[in-house]
């Protein structure tokens, strides 16, 4: 709760962007809750979702526009 994976993001965003990317892809599991709200909150779209025998280990695929 300092704020740690938002740096991280930007800084990710950043760099894609340097790089001439416009479009950033990840994946996340199930069972990540802060990270699955961190995406919700800053405009990531879940694309897929990579089913497993358990739910909380389904593969979270998220796209965001940069």
């Amino acid at each position: 709760r300092m704020g740690i994976l938002t740096q991280m993001m930007n800084i990710f965003e950043k760099r894609a962007r340097q790089l001439g990317y416009n479009k950033v892809t990840l994946k996340t599991l199930n069972n990540k809750r802060e990270m699955l709200s961190y995406l919700v909150k800053n405009e990531w779209n879940f694309t897929d979702v990579i089913k497993n025998e358990n739910v909380t280990r389904n593969e979270i695929i998220a796209e965001k526009n940069i």
